[in-house]
């Protein structure tokens, strides 16, 4: 029986990582970031946002212009477009 609660605890911590955020040109920094509609803007509300996780995906939009550079203070978040 531990063995079981020791499991269903990893499987629930693992499920809660692994999030993609997304930026897009239009988007807004006062949203989530956790879809294409809720979007971020700038490489700012990247970079200021202190609540990634190891596992985490940070996606651009391909074709979009973005100003300013992203540093991220997390290691093992991706950075993509």
């Amino acid at each position: 029986m531990k063995n079981f609660f020791v499991l269903l605890f990893l499987i629930t911590t693992l499920s809660i990582s692994d999030k993609q955020y997304y930026v897009k040109a239009g988007g807004n920094d006062t949203f989530d970031g956790l879809s294409d509609a809720t979007a971020w803007a700038t490489t700012a509300k990247v970079s200021s946002y202190t609540l990634f996780v190891a596992g985490d995906i940070v996606a651009y939009r391909m074709g979009d212009t973005f100003y300013g550079t992203t540093a991220i203070k997390k290691a093992g978040v991706t950075i993509t477009n």
